[in-house]
């Protein structure tokens, strides 16, 4: 369907639908993302500097909870500061505020284990 007819039948304009198309997969990570109803809208409008490393942090957060290995704060916010590197971005600062926001934003809870 070309962009003047999505334009047309969602009542907007062709620049909207040609920026949503071109904004598509970064959108899409977004929302799909998003930890609960109250927050999609929040994490799916926000534009974030370092999503690359926000997205490879979630990713490699999972698997280390798959294998059921017991991380703390600090060993996030150091990998997170590796993938930085990793990546060149020296702007990058792994800092509570910015791991607090990464968790919310991705659904992770900080559990004390039990025993």
């Amino acid at each position: 369907m070309s962009q003047r007819k999505i334009a047309e039948k969602y009542k907007c304009s062709k620049g909207t639908v040609a920026y949503m198309k071109k904004m598509r997969d970064e959108m899409e990570w977004k929302l799909c993302d998003a930890p609960d109803k109250s927050n999609d809208r929040k994490y799916f409008l926000r534009n974030l500097k370092f999503s690359r490393i926000d997205r490879e942090m979630a990713g490699w957060f999972r698997k280390q909870i798959q294998k059921r290995v017991p991380l703390l704060d600090a060993q996030l916010m150091i990998e997170a500061e590796s993938l930085a590197a990793a990546y060149g971005e020296t702007e990058f600062k792994a800092s509570q505020g910015w791991l607090t926001r990464s968790k919310k934003r991705h659904g992770i809870l900080s559990k004390k284990a039990q025993g």
